[in-house]
């Protein structure tokens, strides 16, 4: 069984990011190949949220509905879990499930699971704070942070490692014969891994001269994890806590290959082959798969935790619009790859949402963000599926589209009131504007980054025409907040930056 089930892993492993990106980007939209070569347009960071996205109280009701819809498509072995959450401006955080965990015991938005290549987001965060702080710059070369390695060309620099231009060998995809993924998931599974132990002896020869191409690679990122910690002065989780699980309330997400990890993982199922039963890989021992992963890959946690770090990534203050700016920023290889820095793009008609995508043996994910509409959605599965079957981008798309229903084809849904905000952004006061055409209960509040009701400045009964409400931000810290007008007629809502 352990042969056949790496000789399947083979396969799939190399969906961890970039393949599913690639899988990912023509589900959600189809581009014009053309454009391939130009740069692609970056969105003014200081100004963003100025796009009205029109809501409606059916949604959370749609979005599992059409989680519902899609699961019953699977084919009999096809079956599995997906685990959802979505944050749209003025709502609470919407999560949802839908398929099991194990036969008996349906899977929740509370399980845990390996998110996998999304953890490059959590190590890129951490060097561009770092960046930020003066501590290293995107130039430094791997000699002023590492020691040498072997087949590692010392001279590579940081943010060639951030975009995946270094060309160094991918310890995990690139080995023909899965020395470590079958020590760690099947012959050795409480084995702990280091990174220098990886770096000494599992690196083969470069796949290019650095900076000549792209090709995705984990050993980027493993060595990215070693240059934060040293610049830092301090352990990669503690400083990780320190720095975003903790200011961000992320409770339930942890550094798995360091962490006490508390709360019950999702069971993980693999396909082996098309049309026979699945196999459960929840009874490995997962010390050897996380510690192996490492910041390329070994984070854990749920759909609501993930949803809030990636809104805060590409919205909040954690790092400065500028550094936001490099990281959505895409350079285009001539093989039609574009990635930014630590960060890849998929787009939904005209729009762009950025994140980053996972795999591990039988979980997949997607996590997203766009920061225009202040819209972000999480979603994993606990196991693989073969091609033709229900994928994770097949939920994505679905869910998107429920989002972005337009409000007329939605039963109550919401009349497009004109609402306008001077000045925005705004540092100490501002007014925003409203029209009625006719009479009708109002109530306009703003909302901060996480969802949470901060100041309510109408409500109550108000006459046909134009009404301005003043905004007291003097209080507010500096960042993205919502405002949300509701009447009988539906909601709007709109984004506020504050600024200091």
């Amino acid at each position: 069984m352990k042969i056949l089930i790496l000789t399947a892993f083979a396969l799939l492993f190399g969906l961890s990011a970039s393949a599913q990106f690639e899988r990912f980007a023509p589900i959600v939209s189809v581009e014009n190949p053309a454009l391939r070569t130009e740069r692609l347009p970056v969105p003014d960071l200081s100004s963003i949220g100025q796009r009205i996205l029109a809501i409606d109280e059916t949604l959370p009701a749609r979005l599992q509905h059409a989680l519902d819809s899609l699961y019953a498509k699977t084919t009999q072995f096809g079956k599995h879990g997906v685990a959802a959450a979505i944050i749209v401006p003025g709502q609470p955080i919407w999560t949802g499930a839908v398929g099991e965990s194990h036969p008996g015991v349906p899977l929740t938005s509370h399980h845990l699971f390996e998110i996998a290549s999304n953890t490059k987001t959590f190590t890129t965060a951490f060097i561009m704070q770092l960046a930020e702080e003066g501590k290293l710059s995107l130039g430094d070369s791997l000699w002023k942070w590492v020691p040498r390695f072997a087949n590692i060309d010392s001279t590579i620099t940081i943010r060639q490692l951030l975009d995946h231009s270094s060309g160094i060998y991918d310890y995990l995809n690139d080995d023909p014969l899965l020395q470590i993924i079958s020590r760690a998931y099947f012959y050795e599974p409480e084995k702990v891994w280091t990174p220098t132990e990886i770096l000494s002896l599992y690196i083969g020869a470069p796949n290019f001269k650095q900076g000549t191409s792209y090709r995705y690679s984990n050993t980027n990122f493993l060595l990215l994890g070693m240059i934060a910690e040293k610049a830092a002065g301090a352990d990669f989780a503690s400083e990780v806590r320190r720095r975003f699980f903790t200011p961000l309330g992320l409770t339930s997400t942890f550094v798995g290959w360091k962490d006490s990890i508390v709360g019950e993982f999702a069971h993980n199922w693999f396909d082996t082959a098309q049309n026979v039963p699945m196999v459960d890989l929840a009874d490995i021992q997962k010390t050897g798969q996380l510690s192996m992963a490492d910041a390329a890959g070994g984070n854990v946690s749920i759909p609501r935790d993930l949803a809030l770090w990636v809104k805060a990534l590409y919205e909040s203050n954690l790092l400065t619009d500028s550094t936001k700016a490099q990281m959505i920023k895409l350079k285009t290889w001539p093989d039609g790859t574009r990635y930014g820095l630590g960060t890849i793009r998929v787009p939904f008609g005209s729009r762009s949402f950025y994140g980053h995508t996972g795999g591990l043996l039988g979980f997949y994910s997607n996590m997203f963000n766009n920061p225009i509409d202040s819209v972000s959605f999480v979603l994993y599965m606990n196991s693989g599926s073969f091609e033709g079957d229900i994928s994770i981008n097949d939920y994505a798309l679905a869910l998107l589209r429920e989002i972005y229903k337009p409000a007329a084809s939605v039963a109550g849904g919401s009349s497009q009131m004109q609402v306008s905000v001077s000045p925005n952004p705004v540092s100490k006061r501002a007014e925003i504007t409203y029209s009625l055409p006719s009479a009708d209960h109002v109530r306009l509040s703003i909302y901060d980054l996480f969802g949470q009701e901060v100041a309510v400045l109408a409500n109550g009964l108000s006459n046909a025409g134009e009404h301005t409400a003043s905004l007291d931000a003097s209080a507010f810290t500096a960042g993205a907040y919502t405002y949300r007008l509701s009447t009988s007629t539906g909601v709007q809502t709109g984004k506020v930056i504050v600024t200091r």
